[in-house]
């Protein structure tokens, strides 16, 4: 007999930057503001334990630069963190010779 257990959903971390936590996660979570519900677009840093995000400004579809460097906005919010694609663990698989 086979038995298939449902894997377990690993919540997102609660802080990630860009430069600092694995491309791969970065690339797999969404950041939305908790009250309304919208999605936080261009997010480099965020931590939902302090309520911060660190974003970069955009206008007109582009990255507005300031000096050397592109233009952050850091903003203190509720929000919460979701999965684009939630990873997977292969299911357990538990063989009984009867």
């Amino acid at each position: 007999m086979v038995k298939k257990a449902t894997a377990a959903l690993v919540a997102p971390p609660a802080f990630a930057e860009i430069g600092v936590t694995d491309m791969a996660v970065c690339a797999n979570v969404r950041v939305v503001d908790a009250k309304t519900g919208e999605t936080i677009e261009r997010v480099r840093r965020y931590d939902v334990d302090a309520g911060q995000v660190s974003r970069f400004e955009v206008k007109d579809g582009n990255l507005v630069r300031e000096g050397d460097s592109y233009k952050l906005i850091d903003e203190d919010r509720e929000i919460r963190v979701e999965w684009i694609n939630p990873p997977s663990d292969e299911p357990v698989v538990d063989e009984e010779q009867g």
